[in-house]
């Protein structure tokens, strides 16, 4: 599993002894260095990776090795912050509320203070029962602050599922300088399964980032709709949230209208998260949000009923954001420009491969992200690992236009297209273009080959009306090209999602 930052520590140290390589393992003395070397090379890190290495700290172990264990511990340290997070406001306000309870500022202050304190350096991987439980995300939390490896599970998964994941986990071996990690499952929109294993130095940084968008504080109420063991509802939601000083409101799933209204009626709730779905329940809720600010929103794209009738609802715009489990978060569109999921966060870098292999910095291509939050790779996947991650770069697969301006449009996947007759298409404008001429409340493409050997496009809908084939055709028609056009059309009662809303196209009939 590659890593970004240890190609730069391994550069520094060779660099400060002037040698061309030294061994994981040499000692630091026995290559020639001193003290002054010593203080040199703490000073590039911090400079290069703007983390601080304690002198004490290097001498307890002068090796290469050593250096990745102290720069690892200082990069994913949580308790710092959330205890600064903590004397923001009163300590005894609430910061996080769940269904089952909630814990005050100065509790989750003594819970990541007392894990640290107590923390094995030698731990064995845990697996966390992730839900959205006040005693899920005590275990997240205490686990992420001992910096304990972890798989975040998934509690609405089936135990075989459960296991292959922990089994991957489990018998792929963690580099020596990323034992402060955490692994969630993300099955993408094909079902297949994979283990995402993530820097938790390299979250905090993206989270921290990511909270300097919203100015929240010790005033605000954060309704996060997404679970724990989404890297949504985890990373932008509650980690965002507390480091920010913020009461986190962790709503109940599965997401229905009348516990989305409590959450309302109960809390002065400021800022929400979740995806599409999850605000068409809130919608459904018809819940008073007076104090509304900010409404995040990503994994899918908007369906137009959604944004129209939340736009009716309230002032608070709906900011589309971007991310993916093995980037961690990478834009929010703060600025409302139309169709841009925004600019990238600070510390992310964005590039595009051309269809010609070409990399630049602008124009339409995949989209290449290089950020703290970039994963480690695929546990025990080292194929997938490496088709995926080069030089601490990920290929996201998603067809991006990247502007001079920053901002950032999404075109569609790469492994999506359609090949109708010769011809590409993209499920996702025939996807939008149908939802909005019909009123659909969700809608879904594939391509399926027929009798002729052409690929023709099956469309599954979701309405509250009726939906024939000649209907969606007429309806559609002057929109999408002829080619672009459902042959078949299957009406559905709802779409097979996972709990982050994200479609799972495998299991489509």
């Amino acid at each position: 599993m590659p890593d970004s930052a240890d190609e730069t520590l391994r550069r520094l140290y060779a660099q400060v002894l002037a040698v061309d390589t030294a061994g994981d393992d040499e000692g630091f003395f026995e290559l020639g260095g001193t003290s002054l070397h010593v203080v040199r090379l703490l000073e590039l890190v911090h400079e290069h990776l703007g983390v601080t290495v304690e002198l004490e700290s290097f001498f307890r172990e002068p090796t290469l090795t050593g250096l990745r264990h102290a720069v690892d511990r200082q990069r994913a340290d949580l308790v710092s912050p959330l205890v600064e997070a903590a004397f923001a406001g009163p300590v005894d306000r609430p910061a996080l509320v769940a269904p089952d309870g909630r814990l005050s500022y100065a509790e989750l202050a003594d819970l990541v203070t007392t894990a640290a304190k107590e923390a094995d350096p030698q731990a064995e991987p845990a697996a966390v029962r992730a839900d959205s439980s006040l005693a899920g995300a005590r275990e997240v939390l205490a686990g992420l602050a001992a910096q304990q490896p972890m798989l975040l599970c998934d509690p609405a998964g089936t135990a075989a599922e459960q296991q292959a994941a922990w089994q991957s986990f489990t018998t792929d071996p963690l580099p020596e300088a990323a034992r402060a990690v955490h692994a969630i499952t993300t099955s993408g929109s094909t079902g297949q399964p994979k283990v995402v294993v993530s820097p938790n130095g390299g979250m905090l940084a993206v989270q921290r980032a990511h909270a300097g968008l919203y100015e929240l504080g010790p005033e605000d109420s954060y309704l996060v709709m997404a679970p724990l063991h989404h890297c949504f509802g985890l990373k932008a939601g509650m980690l965002v949230g507390l480091l920010s000083g913020a009461t986190v409101v962790l709503a109940p799933q599965p997401l229905r209208p009348e516990s989305l209204r409590a959450c309302a009626e109960q809390h002065r709730i400021t800022m929400t998260i979740g995806v599409s779905f999850a605000y068409r329940i809130l919608l459904a809720a018809d819940a008073e949000l007076p104090a509304l600010r900010h409404a995040m929103v990503g994994g899918d794209p908007l369906p137009a009923d959604v944004v129209v009738a939340w736009q009716a609802r309230t002032a608070a715009p709906l900011i589309n954001s971007y991310g993916c489990t093995e980037t961690d978060h990478i834009s929010d569109n703060i600025d409302g420009v139309a169709d841009s999921v925004g600019r990238p966060l600070p510390g992310v870098e964005l590039r595009v491969r051309r269809a010609d292999g070409t990399i630049t910095d602008t124009g339409e291509g995949e989209l290449l992200v290089d950020s703290p939050g970039v994963a480690h790779g695929y546990a025990a996947d080292p194929q997938r690992t490496a088709e995926r991650f080069t030089d601490g770069w990920y290929a996201t697969g998603d067809v991006a236009e990247l502007r001079t301006d920053g901002h950032v449009f999404l075109r569609g996947r790469l492994d999506d297209q359609l090949n109708v007759a010769g011809t590409k298409v993209d499920p996702r404008e025939v996807e939008q273009t149908c939802r909005e001429a019909l009123g659909l409340i969700d809608c879904a493409v594939l391509g399926e080959t027929g009798a002729t050997g052409v690929v023709e496009i099956k469309a599954y809908v979701v309405a509250e009306h009726p939906v024939t084939r000649d209907g969606l055709a007429r309806a559609v028609s002057g929109r999408l090209s002829a080619h672009k056009i459902p042959s078949r059309v299957v009406q559905l009662d709802q779409l097979p999602r996972s709990a982050g809303g994200k479609l799972l196209r495998g299991e489509l009939p």
